[in-house]
């Protein structure tokens, strides 16, 4: 019989973090059933694979169709760093607030526990605050305890001078 090669769509992520994974299904159609798959790098003859790529990784996929045609597709897979995020160490502060908090991370979007969506933002009292950051899908999040207080200002009353022998309360 005539036929014609089949078409490949490759479904699945296109862009993951490190660390995560991906099912790549490809989808023929047109061309005579039945269809036999064979992805490169010895992946295997079903039409889905499982991958967990550490860096960009272009997966390859030959569908034969049942009178011999073939075509082949290619899904290129992005992998992306979580972003790196250091609130700093917990602090005491004993100036009073605000604390000014900094989380900038080059091409960050950001979730502040306390709503904001700034790189920075102003920790007003003593609590646990936290940021979400998010660079091409991945999301970080760090924490600080702040103990945010005001130093007493300690003062003495009474006479400043004192004779040997006397006493005057403090």
């Amino acid at each position: 019989g005539i036929s014609v090669p089949p078409t490949i769509n490759i479904t699945g992520d296109d862009s993951i973090c490190i660390g995560q994974n991906t099912i790549l299904t490809a989808n023929p159609s047109s061309g005579a059933l039945p269809y036999t798959f064979l992805w490169a790098s010895g992946l295997g003859t079903s039409n889905s694979v499982n991958v967990t790529p550490i860096i960009n990784t272009t997966y390859t996929i030959t569908v034969t169709e049942g009178f011999g045609c073939t075509d082949t597709e290619t899904k290129l897979v992005n992998v992306f760093q979580y972003p790196i995020v250091n609130l700093g160490p917990d602090d005491t502060v004993c100036t009073g607030g605000p604390v000014l908090l900094d989380a900038t991370t080059a091409g960050g979007t950001y979730f502040w526990s306390n709503g904001d969506v700034t790189a920075t933002t102003n920790a007003p009292s003593t609590n646990i605050y936290w940021v979400d950051v998010n660079t091409n899908g991945c999301v970080t999040r760090d924490s600080i305890q702040l103990n945010i207080g005001i130093t007493p200002v300690s003062g003495i009353l009474g006479i400043d001078s004192i004779c040997l022998g006397s006493s005057d309360t403090l």
